[in-house]
């Protein structure tokens, strides 16, 4: 603080200029009768003060017109404008890309669901065929069964209860063979025994 007090104290530029609020700019009249009033009606008032230019005071500032952008700002903005362009870009080529991916995955999925209809439909008709080809067998092994007791010399069966067996089955025989040539209209031929 020794120093301090030798080294003197320095003045606020802005104190050092006089105050310009308390002269006034705008002429009087009535106290100058040499100023003519039109002349200087026709002037703009202009009239401010160093507290109204400065921006903590809360006076506003107006700024000249804008200077037009330096060649780095528009390099800058023009690198900004490109950046922008080519992430939307990449944005629009992603969502086309997944909804490519989207419809061939529904495309394949529809393909494999008509597959596999189709194969359900195969396996159905392969198991018709099968009951099919099953009940064939079935019918064909009954008629041998059929021909075989219709064949059978009933005279050479010597136990009464088989005897009396074969014959129920033959009458039985008959019987469907009868019924099945009336509903078809012809009559089967029936073996001679």
């Amino acid at each position: 603080m020794k120093w301090a007090d030798l080294t003197p104290p320095r003045s606020d530029p802005r104190s050092s200029q006089m105050d310009m609020s308390s002269v006034p700019l705008s002429p009087d009249f009535s106290q100058n009768p040499n100023l003519e009033s039109p002349e200087f009606s026709q002037v703009p008032n202009t009239t401010t003060t160093l507290e109204d230019n400065n921006p903590t005071s809360g006076g506003s500032v107006q700024s000249p017109r804008k200077r037009p952008p330096g060649c780095k700002a528009s390099k800058a903005k023009l690198l900004k404008t490109k950046r922008t362009e080519k992430e939307e870009h990449e944005w629009i080529n992603l969502i086309e890309k997944f909804n490519q991916t989207t419809s061939d995955k529904e495309g394949r999925r529809a393909e494999m669901e008509a597959r596999r209809v189709a194969a359900l439909e195969r396996s159905t008709a392969n198991d018709e065929r099968r009951v099919a080809l099953e009940e064939r067998k079935t019918a064909m092994k009954e008629k041998e069964m059929e021909d075989r007791i219709m064949q059978m010399d009933l005279d050479l069966v010597q136990d009464p209860q088989m005897k009396a067996y074969y014959q129920y089955r033959k009458g039985e025989i008959l019987a469907k063979w009868t019924a099945s040539s009336s509903s078809n209209g012809s009559f089967p031929d029936f073996p001679d025994y």
